[in-house]
């Protein structure tokens, strides 16, 4: 007889999550926790090797596989039932390109500041995205930041001046990538908000629309900056190079999902707390991993300054949320207890 594949039924894939949650229990939050803490630090670890260790100074390339990779493994998933998102129309298309324009330009320029800059002082210039948020939320949106938010990032920024100051192996060209990077990432965040509210896709639709968007956007900066090039590198036969370069791709894609899976699972204070205890960990590992730091007590001093200060802007986020929810929980209290006196009258 001829066998056939086709897609598992909806139920099956609801009773399997169901079973995996019952079977993991209380640990499938932490589990998911650790696995986004630690494929966060993989990928830039796995940047850093293709990017300086294989001399590969591609960033445009290295994105556009990234991206083509993560369509793929959207439609596999899709197929599979494990997710679900809208197919592609003109009319939300449109309406995604400018985010997507955005995407490309913060994993381009971020990966080629890596090229240059060391890994403790890229995690300390990346600080200054969160001040460019609130910079542009004040003047697009006319939104007011918090006064102790505003000081945790200023001191943030301040922390990242001082180890920039101290910093032998300053590379002008690649801190002005790691500001252009830090803007467009400011940018793509104030704007993921607008589109979603204008396109209502979900995180996977958002995700697909922005990759399908992103790859003719690439493969025309690819061809007009970099194929000449290209043709001439040498090591894409070296097979830690084409596992390093496949790793990278597999992992961006990874760590995506992960992040929409440990908002979603989790708490606020977990989440916040394994991105932090994450740029702690990628900056004591970077200042040791590709020899390319060198420590001094002025450098060691602004990147301390830069951590606190964002374990500091975390517990003001945190304590923003368990504020809001507080108000929230009374204001429902409230209401319930006015429907009950008018059902009583």
């Amino acid at each position: 007889p001829r066998l056939t594949w086709s897609k598992p039924p909806k139920q099956w894939y609801q009773r399997r999550v169901r079973g995996q949650n019952q079977m993991m229990g209380e640990w499938y939050g932490f589990f998911v926790a650790v696995s986004y803490g630690l494929t966060s630090i993989s990928i830039t670890f796995l940047n850093k090797t293709v990017l300086s260790i294989y001399s590969f100074h591609y960033s445009l390339t290295m994105t556009l596989a990234q991206v083509i990779l993560s369509i793929v493994f959207l439609r596999i998933l899709k197929f599979l039932r494990w997710i679900d998102f809208p197919g592609y129309e003109m009319t939300t298309g449109k309406k995604v390109f400018p985010l997507a324009v955005c995407f490309v330009f913060m994993v381009a320029t971020g990966l080629a500041s890596l090229v240059n800059v060391n890994i403790p002082m890229f995690n300390a210039l990346r600080r200054l995205t969160t001040l460019m948020v609130i910079v542009g939320e004040y003047v697009l949106l006319s939104k007011t930041s918090p006064v102790d938010e505003v000081a945790s990032v200023l001191l943030m920024c301040f922390g990242a001046v001082i180890a920039g100051w101290a910093d032998l192996t300053y590379d002008s060209f690649g801190y002005f990538l790691a500001f252009v990077s830090c803007f467009c990432t400011a940018a793509y965040l104030i704007y993921i908000s607008k589109v979603s509210r204008d396109t209502e896709l979900n995180t996977f639709g958002l995700m697909y629309y922005n990759n399908v968007l992103s790859v003719p956007l690439l493969l025309v900066m690819v061809i007009y900056f970099e194929y000449q090039d290209l043709k001439a590198y040498p090591y894409f036969g070296n097979f830690g190079f084409q596992l390093s370069f496949l790793l990278s791709a597999i992992v961006a894609f990874i760590l995506n999902y992960l992040i929409f899976l440990c908002s979603k699972v989790n708490s606020p204070l977990t989440t916040s707390i394994t991105g932090q205890l994450k740029v702690i960990l990628t900056t004591l590992i970077g200042l040791f991993a590709f020899n390319d730091v060198n420590i001094n007590f002025t450098f060691i001093f602004g990147l301390l300054v830069s951590i606190v200060a964002s374990i500091w802007y975390s517990i003001v986020k945190l304590n923003q949320v368990s504020k809001r929810r507080a108000d929230e929980k009374k204001n429902t209290k409230e209401k319930n207890e006015n429907e009950k006196k008018k059902k009583k009258k």
